[in-house]
């Protein structure tokens, strides 16, 4: 999984999870 920016990053594990 490729994460450019912290926020994006955390967003998207939080939408997985």
């Amino acid at each position: 999984m490729d994460c450019l920016w912290f926020f994006t990053c955390n967003k998207n594990i939080e939408i997985i999870k």
